[in-house]
């Protein structure tokens, strides 16, 4: 069964209040998405898996089942004044040292500070039904 489009806007009014939560189940896993405060100035939504996270699902080393209700950010390996220190040298020279300065790896985030990414990340798993919000 998939979630209608007047259950999503119920999930975005829900995740609009401070420590409000949305439960979703696919299969016998329950994903809960609550918005927390996360600096003294900002809030996110925070991911729990079954009531808990663990900052190994976290890891690109190790896949895991759980990072598909992650957010998923790129990032250059090296920063950009060092990108641009490269651009001096020649593509030999940068094949002989084994450096990409235009290389990037993915990072999985359990803080989404977009109800509407979130959203949009959710509605491309399949099998996940709505349970409730609080």
């Amino acid at each position: 069964m998939t979630i209608s489009e007047e259950e999503w806007k119920q999930v975005a009014t829900a995740l609009a209040c401070l420590y409000s939560k949305v439960e979703f189940k696919i299969g016998d896993v329950t994903v809960t998405y609550v918005l927390e405060q996360h600096t003294v100035f900002s809030n996110v939504i925070s991911t729990y898996i079954n009531g808990e996270f663990d900052w190994d699902w976290c890891s690109k080393k190790k896949s895991h089942p759980a990072q598909r209700f992650l957010n998923t950010k790129w990032s250059y390996v090296y920063d950009a004044s060092f990108r641009k220190k490269t651009k001096k040298l020649s593509k030999k020279r940068l094949k002989a040292l084994g450096v990409d300065p235009w290389e990037k790896i993915e990072i999985f985030s359990p803080y989404w500070t977009s109800i509407s990414s979130l959203i949009r990340n959710l509605k491309k798993i399949e099998g996940l039904t709505f349970v409730e919000t609080s």
